[in-house]
């Protein structure tokens, strides 16, 4: 009888032993990430390889619009390694947007901004920002212009006192490497102003307004 019951013990044992080694060696395993497209693109192709290698290990054909969207690997992959992610549009023109040399962990974000944009003309594109009014008066106009010129581009919205951000949608191409004015206003004329000035926008930047902006 003690016998069969140390046969039983050594069994149940080793297959816990076993269960313990197979969840230690899958802990630095991938299985799943998010990549979030903050652009204004739309992506159609998404690539990961190993970081330094020519071949990607995976190529993932589907539609990755503004968003979260979530990736599950079709080949293992690990946490102690670095890896190159890329996105790839079809319109108007195929361009490519890559993050590399980077670590992953499971179910963790990887964030894909305008800058990521492999050519730099598209990665200085600047298209929308935020306005953060930390002031004590509520705005209703956002007035924005290359630094130096007299032309202003005016974008109505409601930009409420101590809020938070607001996005702003620019109905134009700005450029990252240029420097531009800003000017929130409570009525279309007259009324209390706040402005800042020569400063440089990048896509989605937060632009703060408080109490000492105010004209």
């Amino acid at each position: 009888m003690s016998k069969i019951l140390l046969i039983t013990t050594f069994v149940w044992l080793s297959i816990f032993l076993s269960c313990k080694v197979s969840d230690v060696e899958h802990e630095d395993l991938i299985t799943e990430f998010n990549v979030i497209n903050e652009t204004d693109s739309t992506f159609v192709v998404l690539r990961v390889r190993e970081n330094g290698s020519t071949s990607w290990l995976f190529t993932e054909s589907r539609n990755f619009g503004y968003g979260s969207h979530k990736i599950t690997p079709k080949y293992t992959m690990s946490l102690d390694k670095r890896y190159d992610i890329q996105l790839e549009t079809d319109k108007p023109f195929k361009n490519t947007a890559t993050m590399s040399n980077i670590t992953l962990i499971q179910s963790g974000e990887v964030y894909f901004q305008m800058s990521n944009f492999d050519d730099s003309a598209i990665a200085n594109q600047v298209t929308r920002i935020k306005i953060l009014n930390n002031s004590k008066v509520d705005f209703f106009m956002v007035s924005i212009r290359e630094s130096g010129s007299t032309t202003w581009q005016s974008i109505q919205g409601n930009f409420p006192k101590e809020s938070e951000p607001v996005m702003v949608t620019i109905g134009r191409t700005l450029s990252a490497s240029k420097k531009y004015d800003v000017w929130l206003r409570e009525q279309s004329t007259g009324g209390t102003t706040a402005q800042k000035n020569n400063i440089s926008l990048t896509q989605d930047k937060t632009i703060p307004f408080g109490q000492d902006d105010l004209n």
